[in-house]
């Protein structure tokens, strides 16, 4: 038997939003509630908040129903409104028991990773705590959760998001430690592919690799992303084609198409700022030739589609 029926001794942390409407309402079915939910640990506050987010307060039976499962035989049941009976049996479960009810089980490291989700409900999405349950609980996830486990410390609501949409060669603890949002893991996966198509070397060994090589996170956010964007780049520099056709032959005397190491070299000759163009090369955006006559010049060409996939230029 698990309760939690003794006096918490932690002062009170009042909590908003959506959670402290699931709370009132739960208070106002079983007065006290709201008091003693303010006052416990951060850990069974968290529990609690997984509960709240999976009420739905005009049909709460289905909730009352899931933790009924894990109660004491001698706990209220049945004779009190089913949002009464939700407030009585999360003051009476310990957290896992709460987690048990909620989900139907509580994987290994579950309680642990709510120890560490701080004292207030994940905002403003709390589908989050169901999200972090089935990282844990599926198995095509094993890999996603063992890398949410090794965080230390506080484990925020970004950080269990950008876990959850790792995914290959990017599902290692350098790349998590770089990023803070999905929209950000979804470039660099965009970038990933950018480079496998245009480097022939560029497989998921020396990729793997070379993003380990990053090291643990360090600064500020934007220096950080600042540092994945010179990663690809520096990838990109191994170009061994063009992403587009251009209008001159490839072996023109008189033109010569540049990309990857050589648009830096012609960057440095010209002493101009072709290299900071390499993604937009690498994009298909725009081309760079190279007049070989004497005294030479760079031609810039924009990349423009009728969008029946054929392809016309304009100078830059």
């Amino acid at each position: 038997m698990e309760r939690t029926n003794s006096p918490d001794p932690l002062s009170p942390r009042p909590f908003n939003g959506w959670a402290l409407d699931a709370a009132l309402a739960l208070d106002q079915a079983l007065p006290g509630f709201l008091a003693r939910t303010f006052g416990a640990s951060n850990l069974t506050r968290q529990a609690r908040f997984a509960a709240f987010a999976a009420i739905d307060l005009h049909h709460p039976d289905a909730l009352a129903e899931r933790l009924g499962r894990v109660v004491p035989p001698d706990c209220a049941r049945g004779t009190i409104s089913p949002l009464a009976q939700i407030a009585t049996y999360l003051l009476t479960l310990r957290p896992r028991r709460i987690l048990e009810g909620v989900y139907g089980s509580c994987p290994d490291g579950l309680v642990g990773l709510f120890a560490r989700l701080g004292d207030s409900p994940i905002s403003p999405d709390p589908h989050i705590y169901r999200l972090s349950w089935s990282l844990l609980a599926e198995p095509h996830h094993r890999e996603r959760a063992k890398l949410l486990m090794e965080t230390q410390g506080t484990v925020t609501a970004a950080r269990i998001r950008v876990v959850s949409h790792l995914d290959g060669v990017l599902l290692r603890r350098s790349v998590l430690d770089h990023l803070t949002t999905p929209g950000e893991v979804a470039s660099l996966q965009e970038a990933v592919r950018l480079i496998k198509s245009l480097v022939p070397e560029a497989d998921d060994i020396r990729l793997g690799q070379s993003l380990d090589a990053l090291g643990s996170r360090v600064g500020s956010h934007r220096s950080r992303i600042r540092s994945l964007a010179t990663w690809t780049l520096g990838w990109l520099e191994g170009m061994q084609n063009a992403p587009v056709a251009g209008p001159f032959p490839k072996d023109d005397p008189d033109f010569r198409l540049l990309f990857g190491k050589a648009l830096l070299e012609a960057g440095r000759r010209f002493r101009n700022c072709l290299p900071d163009h390499l993604g937009h090369v690498a994009l298909g955006r725009r081309l760079y030739y190279e007049w070989t006559k004497e005294p030479g010049a760079i031609i810039e060409l924009h990349c423009l589609s009728d969008g029946r996939g054929r392809t016309f230029y304009s100078a830059g």
